[in-house]
């Protein structure tokens, strides 16, 4: 399956982290309170007490993984995601502007402990290294435009110039 995003990219953040230039779209926020890099749909600081996300909303995290995960397929070990957890597994084929087309894994589950929660994660290789493109929302009346907004996002993903 190949896959193409259908909303614009406006802003750009050079992140030291994943030594990648991430766009995203009018409208998002990076939430600097977060680590590694991490935008949202809505005003950080008017986040409800406990809520990653409130309803209607979702969050969009870019990482790299912790020290010794090497591959997707060891960061999907690390992450226990397994179709026997409720995890729906599947590949895609995505266009990048930068990096040509990537094959990513991606990995889709409703947690329990989130009312109205999706979880979307893409997981891909960038310069030989695993990268993860996360996103959760609540709600199911915008999750497809949030999705859009998660492909975007990997679409435009640029190397960072020394």
């Amino acid at each position: 399956m190949s896959v193409r995003a259908q909303v614009p990219v406006s802003h750009a953040y050079r992140d030291s982290g994943t030594e990648l230039v991430i766009h995203f779209p009018e409208g998002w926020k990076i939430d600097r309170e977060s680590s590694p890099f991490t935008i949202v749909s809505f005003d950080p600081r008017k986040r409800p007490p406990q809520l990653l996300v409130p309803l209607g909303g979702a969050q969009i995290v870019v990482a790299r993984p912790s020290a010794g995960v090497g591959s997707v397929a060891d960061w999907l070990n690390s992450d226990r995601v397994t179709a026997e957890r409720g995890h729906h597994i599947t590949t895609a084929d995505v266009w990048t502007t930068y990096f040509g087309t990537l094959t990513v894994t991606v990995n889709r589950f409703k947690p329990d402990v989130i009312p109205e929660a999706t979880f979307v994660v893409y997981y891909l290789e960038l310069k030989d290294r695993p990268l993860k493109v996360a996103h959760i929302c609540r709600g199911q009346r915008r999750a497809e435009y949030f999705e859009s907004v998660l492909l975007a996002l990997i679409e435009d993903l640029e190397p960072e110039k020394p």
